[in-house]
C-alpha cells in the first residue's frame, strides 16, 4: 500500500476545493517512525477552519485497510496539548505535512511547545494522581470478572489507564502503545516496583486468581509511586506552623466520640473516630515528622461496647498534647469567659 498515495491525493483535494477551509494535515504513529508493514494504515489528522472543512472527514477501507481521514478542531488539540487525554503524542510526534498558512503553523508548533514543556513536574504529578483514581474502578471490574475473556477486556483498560498515569507521572506521553508500551514505561525514571512482572501475567497466565493478584499489585505499587512522588513537591513546615491551631478545632472529633458513647451512637462513633484519624493523616503530609504513635481508634471500635473506643480516642488526646508540647505547638486554652474576653480585647 502506498501511504503516502493516500496523503498526497487529500492534500490535493485541499488545495483544489478546501484552501480556506483546513488549517494543517498531520501524519503520526508507524509512518513517521519508518515501521510500516504491508498491513499498515496511515494515522493522520487534520485541523478545518471552517464548517465546511469537517465535510472532508471521513473513514474507508482501500486493499483491506482502514483508514480515518479525521477532523480535530483547534480547541480539542489544545487541550490535548495540555495533557488533558492520553494521546498527547499526537502533538508532540506529529509531523505537519499541509499548512494553510504560517500563523496556523506557528499556532501547532506552539502547542507542542507546550505540550513538551516539564518544567510543571508538580502539575504533571497532581494530574497523574486525578488519572490513576478512575484505576480502582477498573481494578473493580477486574476483581469481579466471572469469565477470562470479561477480566482480559478490563485489564486491557486497566492498563491502558494505567499507562497514562505513569506517562504523566513521568512529564511524558505514551507514544506508540500496544506492544510497546510496556518498553515505554519501563524506559522511564519512575516505574512501579514489580512492574514488569505484574504487567505480563494479563498478556502471559491464564491463571485468573493470579492475573487479579498481579493486577492489584501493579495498582498498588503505582498508588505508592504516585504518593511518593507527590510527597517531594509538597512544601513542608515545621510543626508549630502546620499545626498551629488544628488541635483547637479538632477537640470536636473527639467530643463526638465521647457523646455517641453516651447516647450509645456507634453510627457517628465509627465516622468521628475515622474522620480524626484521616484529619491527622492529611496534615502530617505537610510536615517532615512522622505521626507519633497514635492508638487506631477504627480497630478499636466495637458497636456493642463503645467504651474501648472512649478510652482509646483518650489515649490519642493525650498523645497529640503530648507530641505538640514536644515540638513547642502552643494549644490555646482559656479558662472562663473572662479569659476569652481578655482575649478579644488584645486584638
Amino acid at each position: 500500500m502506498n501511504l503516502e498515495k493516500i496523503a498526497e491525493l487529500f492534500i490535493e483535494k485541499i488545495r483544489k476545493d478546501y484552501a480556506d477551509d483546513v488549517a494543517l494535515v498531520v501524519v503520526m504513529g508507524s509512518y513517521i517512525y519508518k515501521a510500516t508493514h504491508d498491513r499498515s494504515d496511515l494515522d493522520l489528522y487534520f485541523v478545518p477552519k471552517t464548517e465546511k472543512g469537517y465535510q472532508l472527514g471521513f473513514t474507508f477501507i482501500l486493499e483491506e485497510i482502514g483508514f480515518d481521514l479525521w477532523p480535530i478542531s483547534w480547541q480539542r488539540l489544545e487541550s490535548i496539548a495540555r495533557h488533558e487525554e492520553r494521546i498527547t503524542s499526537i502533538v508532540t510526534e506529529g509531523k505537519v505535512i499541509y499548512s494553510a498558512s504560517q500563523e496556523d503553523l506557528d499556532r501547532f508548533e506552539k502547542m507542542k511547545t507546550i505540550a513538551l514543556d516539564l518544567s510543571r513536574k508538580s502539575d504533571f504529578a497532581k494530574k497523574a494522581k486525578e488519572v490513576f483514581e478512575g484505576s480502582y474502578k477498573l481494578i473493580y471490574q477486574i476483581q469481579e470478572a466471572e469469565t477470562i475473556s470479561e477480566l482480559r477486556q478490563h485489564g486491557i483498560r486497566f492498563i491502558n489507564h494505567l499507562g497514562y498515569a505513569l506517562s504523566l507521572l513521568n512529564c511524558n506521553t505514551v507514544k506508540r502503545g500496544r506492544g510497546r508500551l510496556k518498553k515505554e514505561l519501563l524506559d522511564n525514571r519512575l516505574v512501579p516496583e514489580n512492574f514488569a512482572s505484574c504487567y505480563d501475567t494479563l498478556f502471559l497466565s491464564d491463571d485468573m486468581e493470579t492475573m487479579k493478584k498481579d493486577l492489584s499489585c501493579l495498582l498498588k505499587n503505582t498508588e505508592k509511586l504516585i504518593h511518593a512522588e507527590l510527597d517531594r513537591y509538597r512544601e513542608k513546615g515545621s510543626a508549630e506552623n502546620v499545626l498551629s491551631g488544628f488541635y483547637e478545632e479538632l477537640i470536636t472529633s473527639y467530643n463526638k466520640i465521647y457523646h455517641a458513647a453516651e447516647v450509645n451512637d456507634p453510627y457517628t462513633a465509627l465516622f468521628a473516630a475515622c474522620e480524626l484519624q484521616q484529619e491527622i493523616a492529611d496534615v502530617f503530609q505537610y510536615m517532615d515528622l512522622k505521626e507519633p504513635d497514635f492508638p487506631d481508634l477504627a480497630k478499636a471500635y466495637d458497636p456493642d461496647d463503645l467504651r474501648s473506643l472512649v478510652i482509646s480516642a483518650e489515649k490519642h488526646k493525650h498523645t497529640f498534647e503530648d507530641f505538640l508540647k514536644a515540638h513547642h505547638v502552643p494549644i490555646r486554652r482559656f479558662k472562663d469567659l473572662s479569659e476569652y474576653e481578655t482575649h478579644l480585647s488584645s486584638l
